[in-house]
Parts: structure tokens; sequence; C-alpha cells
């Protein structure tokens, strides 16, 4: 038992520890109802690894995965308008 837990039982809580496993059927119900492909996305302190410049509009955008391409768009609408902007170079 770990130290949360533990110092929670002292403190007079009643502690039931789920796994995966047991959760299986509600991780399936959220993939199922919502847009989300990681369920972890639904945490309060996810939070995505990379952080990206949009070549077009310039903000800020995140992303799980590293993007492999030099110019780096945060929309499909930022995609089509930046790289209209480089075909006209």
């Amino acid at each position: 038992m770990d130290r949360k837990t533990q110092l929670a039982l002292d403190q007079g809580y009643n502690i039931i520890v789920k796994y995966k496993q047991d959760l299986e059927k509600e991780f399936n119900w959220v993939k199922k109802h919502y847009s989300y492909k990681n369920v972890y996305e639904l945490y309060d302190d996810y939070k995505p690894k990379y952080n990206y410049i949009c070549n077009n509009c310039q903000s800020v955008f995140y992303r799980d995965k590293k993007v492999k391409t030099n110019t780096k768009f945060c929309s499909r609408s930022c995609a089509a308008n930046g790289n209209q902007k480089l075909r006209h170079l």
C-alpha cells in the first residue's frame, strides 16, 4: 500500500483502489461518446509534450507527438493558407 492510501486510511477515509482492468468498461464508454483518442487527455494534469508555433498565424499550439516537418501548422485551414503562401514565393 502506498503512503497516500495509508494516510487516507489513518484519517478515517474509506479507500477503494481500482486499476485499469477494473475500469475498462468505463474507458470504452468514454472513447465511444467523446472524441478523445486517449483517455489520459481527460485528466486534470494532462499536458501535451511538444509546443510549436504555427508558421501561418504565429499562434502557439501543442501536440503529443513530435512534428516531423520543418513547417508546422496549428490547423488544416492554416496549413492550406500557409502552403498557398509558400507556393507563391
